[in-house]
C-alpha cells in the first residue's frame, strides 16, 4: 500500500495536537520542547497559546508533558503499535481526570454545536489541547492522528489513507521500514540454513 507523504493536517485542531506530541525527544530531536517552563512558554508562543502576562511555572510545564505523554500512547493504540499497549488504560484514565478538571463550556448555535475553553492562561491551554480532541472526535477524525511505527522517527502524524490503515508519516520511512524487515528475513532465512546444514 503506498502512504501518503508528510502533510498539513485539514484541521487546526489535528495540527495543534501533532505539534504538541512532537515535542518530545526522540531519534530526530534530542531536546524536549516542553522540558521546563521558559521551554513551555517559547512552544505556546510558537502556537499563538499565550499572550505574555499568564503565570507558567515549572510544575505546569511537568503537567502539560503528562497530558502529552498521554495523548502519545494513544496515537500509539491507533496505529495498533503492541509496544506499551499496557498503558493504554492509565493513559485514558488520565485523560478523563485531565477532562474532569478542565471542563469544556458548550457552545450551541444554529449551525451546530462546539466545546470550547472556558477560561484563559494556562488553564485555557490545557482545555485547549482537551477541545481539539473533541473537535476531531466529532468529525470522525480522531482515530487519524498517529504515531509513525518506524523506529528510527517516532513522530505523531495525520492519516490520509483512504481506509484509515497508514503505519508511517512518509514514504522515506515507509521504505525504511520495510527494508529493515526484508533485512531481517533474510537473516532469519540464513540462520535457517546454517542450522539446517549442521544437522546433516
Amino acid at each position: 500500500m503506498t502512504e501518503t507523504p508528510t502533510a498539513t493536517p485539514p484541521f487546526a485542531s489535528a495540527n495543534l495536537l501533532l505539534e504538541f506530541v512532537n515535542t518530545q525527544p526522540g531519534p530526530k530531536r534530542a531536546r524536549d520542547l516542553l522540558d521546563d517552563r521558559a521551554a513551555l512558554v517559547e512552544w505556546l508562543t510558537s502556537q499563538n497559546l499565550y499572550d505574555g502576562e499568564a503565570v507558567i511555572t515549572d510544575a505546569d510545564a511537568a503537567a502539560i508533558r503528562e497530558l502529552r505523554g498521554a495523548y502519545t500512547i494513544v496515537f500509539r493504540e491507533h496505529v495498533g503499535c503492541v509496544q506499551g499497549a499496557e498503558l493504554l488504560g492509565g493513559a485514558e484514565q488520565l485523560l478523563r481526570a485531565y477532562g474532569q478538571r478542565y471542563p469544556l463550556t458548550p457552545v450551541i448555535e444554529a449551525g451546530g454545536c462546539t466545546f470550547q475553553p472556558s477560561h484563559t492562561g494556562i488553564v485555557g491551554v490545557f482545555e485547549t489541547l482537551l477541545a481539539a480532541a473533541v473537535d476531531l472526535t466529532t468529525r470522525d477524525l480522531w482515530p487519524r492522528l498517529r504515531m509513525c511505527s518506524s523506529s528510527s522517527c517516532y513522530q505523531g502524524f495525520y492519516d490520509r489513507t483512504r481506509n484509515s490503515s497508514g503505519r508511517y508519516c512518509s514514504m522515506r520511512c515507509s521504505q525504511q521500514a520495510a527494508s529493515h524487515a526484508y533485512r531481517d528475513r533474510q537473516k532469519k532465512s540464513c540462520a535457517t540454513e546454517v542450522a539446517a546444514t549442521r544437522a546433516v
